[in-house]
């Protein structure tokens, strides 16, 4: 995530949506980003992880990330 803003992010975080957590468990690593400064960029990474009675099929997921002042979303199959 960049921020192209005009001010610093405070507690910037993912979330993750559309997959059923008894199909498909996820983790976001870092958790959150204290600070991101104007023109600075974090990277999160995102780890999927079927489960063993996970129905074999593309699962829809929508990415957000943000604050409680700007957020941004993404969808992807």
């Amino acid at each position: 995530m960049k921020n192209d803003g005009n001010k610093s992010l405070l507690n910037v975080a993912v979330t993750v949506s559309g997959i059923g957590a008894t199909d498909v468990k996820h983790t976001v690593s870092p958790e959150k980003v204290a600070n991101l400064s104007v023109g600075t960029s974090a990277t999160f990474l995102i780890n999927f992880s079927a489960q063993p009675n996970a129905t074999v099929k593309s699962y829809a997921v929508t990415t957000e990330a943000g604050n409680s002042d700007a957020k941004a979303s993404a969808a992807f199959t």
